[in-house]
Protein backbone atom coordinates (compact mmCIF):
# COMPACT_ATOMS: atom_id res chain seq x y z
CA UNK A 1 0.00 0.00 0.00
CA UNK A 2 1.48 3.32 -1.08
CA UNK A 3 1.66 6.10 1.50
CA UNK A 4 2.48 9.81 1.13
CA UNK A 5 6.02 8.99 2.24
CA UNK A 6 6.30 6.41 -0.54
CA UNK A 7 5.01 8.87 -3.12
CA UNK A 8 7.36 11.63 -2.00
CA UNK A 9 10.42 9.42 -2.21
CA UNK A 10 9.11 7.91 -5.42
CA UNK A 11 8.78 11.33 -7.03
CA UNK A 12 12.32 12.18 -5.98
CA UNK A 13 13.66 8.98 -7.49
CA UNK A 14 11.54 9.33 -10.61
CA UNK A 15 12.70 12.91 -11.16
CA UNK A 16 16.30 11.86 -10.73
CA UNK A 17 15.82 9.07 -13.23
CA UNK A 18 14.31 11.48 -15.74
CA UNK A 19 17.23 13.87 -15.37
CA UNK A 20 19.72 11.05 -15.83
CA UNK A 21 17.92 9.29 -18.67
CA UNK A 22 20.45 10.31 -21.29
CA UNK A 23 23.30 8.93 -19.18
CA UNK A 24 21.80 5.50 -18.55
CA UNK A 25 23.15 2.79 -20.83
CA UNK A 26 20.91 -0.20 -21.38
CA UNK A 27 18.84 0.22 -18.19
CA UNK A 28 15.14 -0.57 -18.18
CA UNK A 29 13.61 0.94 -15.04
CA UNK A 30 9.85 1.03 -14.59
CA UNK A 31 7.90 3.41 -12.36
CA UNK A 32 6.78 0.40 -10.33
CA UNK A 33 10.43 -0.41 -9.66
CA UNK A 34 11.03 3.17 -8.56
CA UNK A 35 8.05 3.00 -6.22
CA UNK A 36 9.23 -0.36 -4.96
CA UNK A 37 12.55 1.11 -3.96
CA UNK A 38 10.75 4.06 -2.38
CA UNK A 39 8.81 1.62 -0.22
CA UNK A 40 12.03 -0.14 0.73
CA UNK A 41 13.62 3.19 1.68
CA UNK A 42 10.59 4.12 3.76
CA UNK A 43 10.46 0.77 5.50
CA UNK A 44 14.14 0.97 6.41
CA UNK A 45 13.16 3.96 8.51
CA UNK A 46 10.98 1.85 10.81
CA UNK A 47 13.38 2.19 13.74
CA UNK A 48 11.95 0.44 16.75
CA UNK A 49 13.90 2.01 19.57
CA UNK A 50 13.01 -0.70 22.04
CA UNK A 51 16.20 -1.85 23.72
CA UNK A 52 16.76 -5.43 22.60
CA UNK A 53 13.62 -5.11 20.49
CA UNK A 54 15.11 -2.43 18.25
CA UNK A 55 14.20 -3.35 14.70
CA UNK A 56 14.51 -2.23 11.15
CA UNK A 57 11.92 -3.70 8.82
CA UNK A 58 13.06 -4.05 5.24
CA UNK A 59 10.59 -4.79 2.46
CA UNK A 60 11.86 -7.31 -0.07
CA UNK A 61 10.68 -6.66 -3.61
CA UNK A 62 11.44 -8.05 -7.05
CA UNK A 63 14.96 -7.15 -8.16
CA UNK A 64 15.69 -4.57 -10.84
CA UNK A 65 19.04 -3.47 -12.20
CA UNK A 66 20.55 0.00 -12.53
CA UNK A 67 23.33 0.43 -15.06
CA UNK A 68 24.70 3.96 -14.92
CA UNK A 69 27.53 5.53 -16.85
CA UNK A 70 29.68 8.34 -15.49
CA UNK A 71 28.94 8.21 -11.75
CA UNK A 72 30.34 10.94 -9.53
CA UNK A 73 33.40 10.46 -7.38
CA UNK A 74 32.44 9.35 -3.89
CA UNK A 75 33.77 10.81 -0.65
CA UNK A 76 36.59 9.00 1.10
CA UNK A 77 35.59 6.63 3.92
CA UNK A 78 35.32 8.31 7.32
CA UNK A 79 38.46 8.44 9.42
CA UNK A 80 38.57 6.24 12.50
CA UNK A 81 38.80 8.28 15.69
CA UNK A 82 38.96 7.54 19.39
CA UNK A 83 35.41 8.73 20.08
CA UNK A 84 34.24 7.22 23.40
CA UNK A 85 31.17 5.03 23.66
CA UNK A 86 27.97 6.82 24.71
CA UNK A 87 28.22 5.37 28.23
CA UNK A 88 31.82 6.57 28.59
CA UNK A 89 33.43 3.13 28.58
CA UNK A 90 36.02 1.71 26.21
CA UNK A 91 35.27 -0.52 23.23
CA UNK A 92 33.88 -3.98 24.08
CA UNK A 93 36.87 -6.28 24.46
CA UNK A 94 34.88 -9.26 23.25
CA UNK A 95 34.18 -8.00 19.70
CA UNK A 96 36.86 -8.35 17.03
CA UNK A 97 36.76 -5.72 14.28
CA UNK A 98 37.22 -6.62 10.62
CA UNK A 99 35.48 -10.00 10.80
CA UNK A 100 34.31 -11.78 7.64
CA UNK A 101 31.21 -13.87 8.37
CA UNK A 102 29.78 -16.25 5.79
CA UNK A 103 26.04 -16.93 5.93
CA UNK A 104 24.65 -20.37 5.05
CA UNK A 105 20.96 -20.85 5.87
CA UNK A 106 21.11 -24.65 5.72
CA UNK A 107 24.64 -25.09 7.05
CA UNK A 108 24.35 -22.92 10.19
CA UNK A 109 24.41 -24.80 13.48
CA UNK A 110 21.12 -24.89 15.44
CA UNK A 111 20.97 -22.50 18.40
CA UNK A 112 18.47 -21.16 20.91
CA UNK A 113 15.26 -19.56 19.71
CA UNK A 114 15.13 -15.82 19.04
CA UNK A 115 14.72 -13.51 22.03
CA UNK A 116 12.85 -10.93 19.93
CA UNK A 117 9.34 -11.18 18.44
CA UNK A 118 8.92 -12.25 14.84
CA UNK A 119 6.04 -12.91 12.45
CA UNK A 120 5.43 -15.78 10.09
CA UNK A 121 2.29 -16.58 8.11
CA UNK A 122 0.04 -14.11 9.92
CA UNK A 123 1.14 -15.01 13.46
CA UNK A 124 3.25 -12.88 15.80
CA UNK A 125 5.48 -15.21 17.83
CA UNK A 126 6.82 -13.90 21.11
CA UNK A 127 9.90 -14.93 23.09
CA UNK A 128 8.94 -17.68 25.52
CA UNK A 129 6.42 -19.30 23.16
CA UNK A 130 3.50 -16.85 23.22
CA UNK A 131 1.58 -16.24 19.99
CA UNK A 132 -0.81 -13.59 18.71
CA UNK A 133 -2.88 -14.18 15.58
CA UNK A 134 -2.91 -10.95 13.61
CA UNK A 135 -6.53 -9.99 12.81
CA UNK A 136 -7.62 -9.49 9.25
CA UNK A 137 -6.75 -11.27 6.02
CA UNK A 138 -3.32 -12.86 5.94
CA UNK A 139 -1.08 -10.98 3.53
CA UNK A 140 -3.06 -7.74 3.85
CA UNK A 141 -2.97 -7.13 7.58
CA UNK A 142 0.38 -6.64 9.24
CA UNK A 143 2.48 -5.88 12.30
CA UNK A 144 4.71 -2.84 12.68
CA UNK A 145 6.62 -2.07 15.85
CA UNK A 146 6.60 -4.54 18.74
CA UNK A 147 8.28 -3.17 21.87
CA UNK A 148 8.46 -4.30 25.51
CA UNK A 149 5.85 -2.75 27.81
CA UNK A 150 5.91 -3.64 31.52
CA UNK A 151 5.95 -7.48 31.59
CA UNK A 152 4.42 -7.84 28.11
CA UNK A 153 4.47 -6.20 24.71
CA UNK A 154 3.02 -3.25 22.81
CA UNK A 155 2.34 -3.98 19.14
CA UNK A 156 1.31 -1.68 16.29
CA UNK A 157 -1.15 -3.76 14.27
CA UNK A 158 -2.81 -3.06 10.92
CA UNK A 159 -5.89 -5.31 10.67
CA UNK A 160 -6.07 -4.64 6.94
CA UNK A 161 -7.03 -0.96 6.89
CA UNK A 162 -4.25 0.11 4.57
CA UNK A 163 -1.74 1.58 6.99
CA UNK A 164 -4.00 2.78 9.81
CA UNK A 165 -2.43 0.97 12.74
CA UNK A 166 -3.86 0.38 16.21
CA UNK A 167 -1.89 -0.24 19.40
CA UNK A 168 -2.49 -3.64 20.99
CA UNK A 169 -1.17 -4.50 24.43
CA UNK A 170 -0.23 -8.17 24.86
CA UNK A 171 0.77 -10.26 27.84
CA UNK A 172 3.78 -12.61 27.56
CA UNK A 173 1.52 -15.39 26.23
CA UNK A 174 0.16 -13.22 23.42
CA UNK A 175 -3.24 -12.66 25.06
CA UNK A 176 -4.73 -9.24 24.35
CA UNK A 177 -4.72 -7.12 27.51
CA UNK A 178 -5.92 -3.94 25.84
CA UNK A 179 -6.98 -3.50 22.21
CA UNK A 180 -6.55 0.08 21.04
CA UNK A 181 -4.63 2.42 23.33
CA UNK A 182 -5.53 5.31 21.03
CA UNK A 183 -8.97 7.04 21.27
CA UNK A 184 -11.87 5.75 19.19
CA UNK A 185 -11.71 7.09 15.65
CA UNK A 186 -7.95 7.63 15.80
CA UNK A 187 -5.07 5.56 14.43
CA UNK A 188 -1.32 5.43 14.88
CA UNK A 189 1.64 4.99 12.57
CA UNK A 190 3.57 1.71 12.42
CA UNK A 191 6.52 3.05 14.40
CA UNK A 192 6.83 3.15 18.18
CA UNK A 193 9.94 4.49 19.92
CA UNK A 194 11.07 3.25 23.32
CA UNK A 195 13.48 4.72 25.86
CA UNK A 196 15.82 1.86 26.72
CA UNK A 197 16.60 3.43 30.10
CA UNK A 198 13.15 4.35 31.45
CA UNK A 199 10.90 2.07 29.41
CA UNK A 200 8.82 5.05 28.21
CA UNK A 201 7.24 4.63 24.78
CA UNK A 202 6.23 7.20 22.17
CA UNK A 203 4.01 7.06 19.12
CA UNK A 204 2.25 9.43 16.70
CA UNK A 205 -1.54 9.49 16.75
CA UNK A 206 -4.02 10.97 14.29
CA UNK A 207 -7.77 11.48 14.04
CA UNK A 208 -7.46 12.26 10.34
CA UNK A 209 -7.31 16.03 10.83
CA UNK A 210 -4.29 16.54 13.10
CA UNK A 211 -1.28 14.71 14.55
CA UNK A 212 -0.17 14.39 18.14
CA UNK A 213 2.94 12.91 19.71
CA UNK A 214 2.02 10.73 22.68
CA UNK A 215 4.41 9.53 25.40
CA UNK A 216 3.45 6.83 27.91
CA UNK A 217 5.40 5.40 30.82
CA UNK A 218 6.68 1.83 31.17
CA UNK A 219 3.28 0.75 32.52
CA UNK A 220 1.43 2.20 29.53
CA UNK A 221 0.03 5.22 31.39
CA UNK A 222 0.01 8.39 29.30
CA UNK A 223 2.59 10.98 30.39
CA UNK A 224 1.95 13.73 27.87
CA UNK A 225 0.81 14.56 24.35
CA UNK A 226 1.48 17.54 22.12
CA UNK A 227 0.41 18.44 18.54
CA UNK A 228 2.69 18.24 15.50
CA UNK A 229 2.31 21.53 13.62
CA UNK A 230 3.00 21.74 9.87
CA UNK A 231 5.58 24.16 8.52
CA UNK A 232 4.34 27.25 6.63
CA UNK A 233 3.56 26.16 3.10
CA UNK A 234 3.38 22.50 4.08
CA UNK A 235 0.41 20.15 3.97
CA UNK A 236 -2.14 20.46 6.78
CA UNK A 237 -1.60 16.89 7.98
CA UNK A 238 2.13 16.11 8.15
CA UNK A 239 3.63 12.64 8.24
CA UNK A 240 5.56 12.10 11.45
CA UNK A 241 7.71 9.14 12.49
CA UNK A 242 9.00 8.69 16.06
CA UNK A 243 12.65 7.66 15.98
CA UNK A 244 13.89 7.55 19.56
CA UNK A 245 13.53 9.22 22.96
CA UNK A 246 16.35 11.26 24.52
CA UNK A 247 16.26 13.14 27.83
CA UNK A 248 12.46 12.92 27.88
CA UNK A 249 12.09 14.43 24.41
CA UNK A 250 10.93 12.58 21.30
CA UNK A 251 13.07 12.65 18.16
CA UNK A 252 10.82 12.77 15.09
CA UNK A 253 11.13 12.78 11.34
CA UNK A 254 8.45 15.06 9.89
CA UNK A 255 7.42 15.32 6.24
CA UNK A 256 4.75 17.83 5.24
CA UNK A 257 5.17 18.52 1.55
CA UNK A 258 7.41 21.51 2.23
CA UNK A 259 10.31 19.19 2.96
CA UNK A 260 11.63 16.68 5.44
CA UNK A 261 13.12 17.57 8.81
CA UNK A 262 14.28 15.79 11.95
CA UNK A 263 13.44 17.49 15.23
CA UNK A 264 13.38 16.98 18.98
CA UNK A 265 9.99 17.66 20.57
CA UNK A 266 9.51 18.42 24.27
CA UNK A 267 6.43 18.00 26.45
CA UNK A 268 5.61 21.71 26.24
CA UNK A 269 5.71 21.58 22.43
CA UNK A 270 9.15 23.16 22.09
CA UNK A 271 10.75 21.96 18.84
CA UNK A 272 14.52 21.82 18.30
CA UNK A 273 15.62 21.31 14.70
CA UNK A 274 18.32 18.70 14.07
CA UNK A 275 18.49 18.28 10.29
CA UNK A 276 16.69 18.49 6.96
CA UNK A 277 17.37 14.99 5.65
CA UNK A 278 15.40 11.78 5.97
CA UNK A 279 16.25 9.49 8.88
CA UNK A 280 16.73 5.75 8.44
CA UNK A 281 17.09 4.71 12.07
CA UNK A 282 18.07 5.89 15.50
CA UNK A 283 19.96 4.62 18.49
CA UNK A 284 17.69 3.13 21.19
CA UNK A 285 19.99 4.81 23.71
CA UNK A 286 18.91 8.12 22.20
CA UNK A 287 22.15 9.87 21.33
CA UNK A 288 22.21 9.61 17.52
CA UNK A 289 20.29 8.85 14.34
CA UNK A 290 21.23 7.89 10.78
CA UNK A 291 20.42 10.45 8.09
CA UNK A 292 19.77 9.63 4.45
CA UNK A 293 20.15 11.54 1.19
CA UNK A 294 19.71 10.53 -2.43
CA UNK A 295 22.56 11.03 -4.93
CA UNK A 296 20.83 11.86 -8.18
CA UNK A 297 24.00 11.18 -10.19
CA UNK A 298 23.63 7.40 -9.84
CA UNK A 299 20.41 6.94 -7.83
CA UNK A 300 22.37 5.77 -4.82
CA UNK A 301 22.31 7.00 -1.25
CA UNK A 302 24.58 8.63 1.30
CA UNK A 303 24.25 8.28 5.08
CA UNK A 304 25.64 10.02 8.16
CA UNK A 305 25.40 9.49 11.90
CA UNK A 306 23.96 12.65 13.45
CA UNK A 307 23.81 13.75 17.09
CA UNK A 308 20.36 14.17 18.64
CA UNK A 309 21.80 16.83 20.94
CA UNK A 310 22.62 19.53 18.40
CA UNK A 311 22.32 17.96 14.93
CA UNK A 312 26.09 17.81 14.46
CA UNK A 313 27.41 15.08 12.17
CA UNK A 314 29.22 12.47 14.27
CA UNK A 315 30.75 10.93 11.16
CA UNK A 316 30.02 10.73 7.47
CA UNK A 317 28.68 11.08 4.98
CA UNK A 318 29.42 7.69 3.52
CA UNK A 319 28.07 6.98 0.06
CA UNK A 320 29.22 3.34 0.13
CA UNK A 321 26.60 2.11 2.59
CA UNK A 322 23.08 2.79 3.83
CA UNK A 323 23.00 2.92 7.63
CA UNK A 324 20.07 1.20 9.29
CA UNK A 325 19.52 -0.32 12.76
CA UNK A 326 21.60 0.69 15.78
CA UNK A 327 22.53 -1.77 18.52
CA UNK A 328 20.73 -1.25 21.86
CA UNK A 329 23.62 0.74 23.38
CA UNK A 330 24.32 2.69 20.18
CA UNK A 331 27.80 1.24 19.63
CA UNK A 332 27.16 -0.59 16.35
CA UNK A 333 24.96 0.00 13.32
CA UNK A 334 23.87 -2.36 10.54
CA UNK A 335 24.47 -1.23 6.97
CA UNK A 336 23.37 -2.25 3.51
CA UNK A 337 24.53 -1.32 0.01
CA UNK A 338 24.11 2.33 -0.96
CA UNK A 339 22.48 1.30 -4.23
CA UNK A 340 20.53 -1.72 -2.98
CA UNK A 341 17.73 -2.59 -5.37
CA UNK A 342 15.97 -5.28 -3.36
CA UNK A 343 18.09 -8.20 -4.51
CA UNK A 344 20.86 -9.75 -2.47
CA UNK A 345 22.38 -8.45 0.74
CA UNK A 346 20.19 -5.73 2.17
CA UNK A 347 22.24 -6.16 5.33
CA UNK A 348 25.87 -6.52 4.33
CA UNK A 349 27.98 -4.96 7.09
CA UNK A 350 28.18 -4.07 10.74
CA UNK A 351 29.91 -0.74 11.42
CA UNK A 352 31.07 1.11 14.50
CA UNK A 353 28.34 3.72 14.88
CA UNK A 354 30.78 6.28 16.29
CA UNK A 355 33.49 6.07 13.64
CA UNK A 356 32.31 4.04 10.64
CA UNK A 357 34.99 1.40 11.17
CA UNK A 358 34.02 -2.02 9.76
CA UNK A 359 33.20 -4.52 12.49
CA UNK A 360 32.00 -7.33 10.21
CA UNK A 361 31.43 -8.01 6.53
CA UNK A 362 28.56 -10.40 5.76
CA UNK A 363 28.51 -12.63 2.70
CA UNK A 364 26.37 -15.60 1.65
CA UNK A 365 27.58 -19.00 0.50
CA UNK A 366 25.14 -18.89 -2.42
CA UNK A 367 25.25 -16.24 -5.13
CA UNK A 368 21.49 -15.71 -4.81
CA UNK A 369 21.52 -15.63 -1.02
CA UNK A 370 19.65 -12.79 0.68
CA UNK A 371 19.82 -11.09 4.07
CA UNK A 372 16.97 -8.69 4.70
CA UNK A 373 15.11 -7.87 7.91
CA UNK A 374 17.32 -7.61 10.99
CA UNK A 375 16.76 -6.99 14.71
CA UNK A 376 19.31 -6.57 17.49
CA UNK A 377 18.90 -9.07 20.33
CA UNK A 378 21.72 -7.76 22.51
CA UNK A 379 24.53 -5.17 22.29
CA UNK A 380 26.63 -7.66 20.27
CA UNK A 381 24.15 -9.99 18.51
CA UNK A 382 21.23 -9.70 16.11
CA UNK A 383 18.87 -11.96 14.19
CA UNK A 384 18.38 -11.59 10.45
CA UNK A 385 15.89 -13.03 7.98
CA UNK A 386 17.87 -14.98 5.39
CA UNK A 387 17.12 -17.06 2.34
CA UNK A 388 19.01 -18.97 -0.31
CA UNK A 389 18.17 -21.16 -3.32
CA UNK A 390 18.28 -24.94 -3.05
CA UNK A 391 17.63 -26.96 -6.22
CA UNK A 392 15.77 -24.07 -7.79
CA UNK A 393 13.62 -23.31 -4.73
CA UNK A 394 14.30 -20.88 -1.91
CA UNK A 395 14.71 -21.80 1.74
CA UNK A 396 13.97 -19.27 4.48
CA UNK A 397 15.48 -18.98 7.93
CA UNK A 398 16.04 -16.64 10.85
CA UNK A 399 19.71 -16.61 11.82
CA UNK A 400 21.55 -15.22 14.82
CA UNK A 401 24.82 -13.42 14.15
CA UNK A 402 26.93 -13.09 17.30
CA UNK A 403 29.74 -10.58 16.85
CA UNK A 404 31.41 -11.47 20.13
CA UNK A 405 31.55 -15.18 19.35
CA UNK A 406 32.01 -14.71 15.60
CA UNK A 407 29.28 -17.28 14.93
CA UNK A 408 26.16 -17.75 12.83
CA UNK A 409 23.40 -20.09 14.01
CA UNK A 410 19.81 -21.04 13.22
CA UNK A 411 17.12 -19.85 15.62
CA UNK A 412 14.05 -21.41 13.94
CA UNK A 413 13.28 -24.28 11.59
CA UNK A 414 14.13 -23.54 7.97
CA UNK A 415 11.04 -23.06 5.79
CA UNK A 416 11.05 -25.10 2.60
CA UNK A 417 8.35 -22.90 1.03
CA UNK A 418 7.58 -19.23 0.68
CA UNK A 419 4.38 -18.46 2.63
CA UNK A 420 4.11 -15.12 0.87
CA UNK A 421 3.25 -17.03 -2.30
CA UNK A 422 1.89 -20.32 -0.97
CA UNK A 423 -0.51 -18.95 1.68
CA UNK A 424 -0.52 -15.18 1.29
CA UNK A 425 1.37 -14.95 4.56
CA UNK A 426 4.87 -13.76 5.34
CA UNK A 427 8.38 -15.07 5.53
CA UNK A 428 10.12 -14.84 8.87
CA UNK A 429 10.11 -11.15 9.77
CA UNK A 430 11.80 -10.20 13.04
CA UNK A 431 10.11 -7.40 14.92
Amino acid sequence: MSTPNDDQVGRTLSGALDRRADDVAGASISLDAVRGRARRIRNRRVALAGGAAAAVVLAVAAPFALTVAGTDERPAPPAVTDTPRPDGTDDPDDVTYGQDLEIDVLGAEPGDGPTVPYTVDGVLRLPGGGEYAVPGEVGISGVGAVVPLEDGWLAAVDPGTGGEYTLVRLDPDGTVVEDGLEPDGSFVTAQVARDAGTGDVAWVESDGTALEVVVADAAGEERWRTPVAPEPGGQALPIATPLTITDGEVVLEISDGAGVRVVRMAEDGTVTGLGEEMALGASPSGEAYASFTLREADISTCSSVVSTVDGAVVWGPTCDATLEAFSPDGTFVLAGPANGDGAGLLVSQVLDARTGEVVANLTTTEEQGMLSEAVWESPTSFVVAASQPVDGERRYGLLRIDLAAGTVEQTVDVLDFDPAFDTGGERYLPR
